[in-house]
C-alpha cells in the first residue's frame, strides 16, 4: 500500500468522465526516456476507491509550500515521472493529467508517462485549467460558445429589449419631470410591462434590481412595495434588469440620474466608463483568461483608490440561465490595513452614513461588449 500525503479532492463521480469526450491537444508522443507509472497509478486508484474518492490532486510544493522540496516530498514527480520543479497533477479513477507552463513543455515530453498521462500545456488554446477540468463539462463549454443561430437570436432579442428599455426611460423621465411620484417597485413593474409587449417575451430573466441612492450600493437589491424608495432628481437610480425571450436572454445594467449629479458621482461614473472602454478596446491572443484582462476595467479606479468588489462580467444563456460561462469572479482582499472606497461609500455618503462594507460594488453604467452573450455587470 502506498503512502498518501497529498491534498485530496472528492468530486461527484461521473463529472470528470465528460472531459474525456472533449477534443484536446493534451497528448504527447511516447518515448523510451519516459517513466512507466502504470503500477503506481493502479495502487493509488485502488486506495482512492477504498476511500470513495474520484479525484486526487497532487501539487509540487511540500507541506510548507516550498517549491524546492526534499526528495521524500517530491510526490508529484514520483507519481508522474516528470522531474521539473513546478507542475500540478490530478488522478481520477479513469484519467490522469499534468499541468505545466511553457518552461517545462519540452522536459515533460521527454519524461512524462504519456501512455497514462495527459499533458496539459498551460497557455495553449483550448487547454482547460486544473479547476475547470475538474469542475466543467463539454455541455457547459458548448453552452458558453454560441452557434450562429444563437448569436442571431441574442442580437435580435437585444434589439427588442432595448426598445422596451428606451420606452421605459422616456416614461420614467416624463413622470419625474411632471412631479409624479414613482417608486422602485413601480418602475420595475412598468419595465416588465414594456418588455412583455415585445415578440417572444416569456418573462423576466431575474428579479429586477431597481434601486435608488443608498439601495444601489447593495448587490442584487430587490425592492418591495412596503419599503420601496421614491425615484427623485437628487439621487442616482440603478436599473439592472433582463428578460427571457424564445430567441435569447438579456441582462442590462444602467445607471441614471434625472437631475445634476454630484462631483463624486460624476467621477465614479467616468472612471467606470473609462474601464469599460479600455476593456472593449483590448487586443489579446487566443488563450487569454478573463482574469488577465480584468485590470483593464479597474485600472482607472485603482489610480483613484477606488474599486468595485464584484465580477466584471459573465456569460449569458440562450433562453437559459442568466449566469453562464465564460465568467470571471474576483473578490477584493484587504492588504496592510488599507482598503479602497466602494459604491456603498459613494452612495451612502449622500445620507451621511458611509459604509465600510468592502463587498459592495460600484455598478457599471455601461455595457460595452459586442458579444450579445456577455454581460458587463
Amino acid at each position: 500500500m502506498i503512502s498518501i500525503r497529498v491534498i485530496c479532492l472528492a468530486v461527484l463521480a461521473g463529472i470528470l468522465r465528460f472531459v474525456a469526450c472533449q477534443q484536446t491537444n493534451y497528448s504527447c508522443v511516447v518515448k523510451q526516456s519516459q517513466a512507466n507509472t502504470t503500477e503506481k497509478l493502479s495502487k493509488l486508484r485502488a486506495r482512492m476507491r477504498s476511500l470513495s474518492l474520484y479525484a486526487y490532486v497532487i501539487f509540487s510544493e511540500d507541506e510548507y509550500q516550498s517549491e524546492y522540496a526534499q526528495q521524500y516530498d517530491t510526490r508529484r514527480a514520483w507519481i508522474t515521472g516528470f522531474l521539473g520543479s513546478a507542475g500540478s497533477a490530478v488522478v481520477t479513477l479513469d484519467q490522469a493529467a499534468l499541468w505545466i507552463d511553457s518552461r517545462y513543455w519540452t522536459q515533460a515530453e521527454n519524461e512524462l508517462d504519456c501512455t497514462n498521462w495527459l499533458l496539459m500545456r498551460q497557455g495553449e488554446p483550448n487547454v482547460l485549467t486544473l479547476d475547470d477540468w475538474i469542475a466543467s463539462s463539454p455541455i457547459e463549454r458548448t453552452k458558453a460558445i454560441k452557434n450562429p443561430t444563437e448569436q442571431k437570436g441574442m442580437r435580435d432579442c437585444g434589439v427588442r429589449d432595448s426598445i422596451a428599455r428606451v420606452r421605459h426611460l422616456i416614461w420614467l423621465e416624463n413622470e419625474i419631470n411632471n412631479n409624479r411620484q414613482v417608486n422602485e417597485t413601480q418602475a420595475a413593474e412598468r419595465l416588465e410591462y414594456y418588455q412583455s409587449l415585445e415578440a417572444y417575451f416569456k418573462g423576466i430573466s431575474f428579479p429586477t434590481i431597481s434601486a435608488v441612492g443608498a439601495h444601489a450600493a447593495t448587490i442584487h437589491f430587490e425592492p418591495n412595495a412596503g419599503t420601496a424608495a421614491q425615484i427623485t432628481r437628487d439621487e442616482v437610480y440603478l436599473l439592472d434588469a433582463g428578460a427571457q425571450y424564445l430567441d435569447g436572454t438579456t441582462d442590462v445594467t444602467r445607471t441614471h440620474t434625472f437631475g445634476t449629479p454630484t462631483t463624486e458621482e460624476k467621477k465614479a461614473y467616468t472612471l467606470v466608463l473609462q474601464g469599460s472602454i479600455d476593456l472593449a478596446d483590448a487586443v489579446f491572443p487566443v488563450g487569454t483568461y478573463g482574469r488577465q484582462l480584468d485590470i483593464l476595467a479597474r485600472q482607472s479606479l485603482y489610480k483613484n483608490f477606488m474599486n468595485y468588489a464584484h465580477s466584471t462580467g459573465h456569460g449569458i444563456g440562450h433562453f437559459l440561465s442568466i449566469h453562464e460561462g465564460p465568467s470571471e469572479r474576483r473578490k477584493l482582499e484587504e492588504i496592510i490595513d488599507q482598503r479602497f472606497p466602494d459604491a456603498s461609500d459613494i452612495y451612502n455618503s449622500k445620507t451621511n452614513s458611509a459604509s465600510n462594507n468592502i463587498e459592495q460594488p460600484i455598478e457599471r453604467p455601461v455595457d460595452s461588449s459586442d458579444d450579445p452573450s456577455v454581460s458587463n455587470e
